[in-house]
C-alpha cells in the first residue's frame, strides 16, 4: 500500500479524491466524529476500523491501486495497512489540523492585517 505522497500527477489528483471522498464517509459515522483531531493515529484508526471496516477496506484499496470490489486483505495486511495511513503525515493532517477562525474584524488581507 502507498503513501498519499508516493501519487503524482493525474493519478495523485484522483487518489486524494478518492481517498477524501471515504474519509468524508467515515466521518459522517457520530461513532467516528468524535474522533477528528485525534493525534494518536493507531487511536484513530484502529476505531475507524472497528465501526466503519467496509470504508477503511475502500481506503486500503485505493492506496493499493486495487478495485475496492475485489479487494481483500487478512488481519496482518489490515494492520500494516493501517499503520502505513498512522505514519502518513498527509492523512494525520487531514484528521489533526483544527479549523482556524479567523478574527471578525479582519479583511482576510495579509498585508492589512501587518500593517502598524
Amino acid at each position: 500500500m502507498k503513501r498519499l505522497q508516493d501519487f503524482e500527477g493525474d493519478k495523485a489528483i484522483i487518489t486524494a479524491a478518492k481517498v477524501l471522498g471515504v474519509i468524508i464517509e467515515i466521518l459522517k459515522d457520530p461513532r467516528n466524529a468524535e474522533m477528528k483531531g485525534e493525534k494518536n493515529g493507531v487511536v484513530m484508526f484502529t476505531t475507524f476500523m472497528q465501526n466503519s471496516p467496509e470504508k477503511m477496506r475502500e481506503i486500503f484499496a485505493i492506496l493499493s491501486e486495487k478495485d475496492p470490489k475485489d479487494y481483500n486483505c487478512n488481519g496482518t495486511e489490515a494492520i500494516f495497512n493501517m499503520m502505513v495511513l498512522a505514519n502518513d503525515p498527509i492523512i494525520m493532517r487531514l484528521f489533526t489540523t483544527q479549523s482556524q477562525k479567523r478574527d471578525a474584524t479582519s479583511s482576510g488581507s495579509a498585508s492589512e492585517n501587518t500593517e502598524a
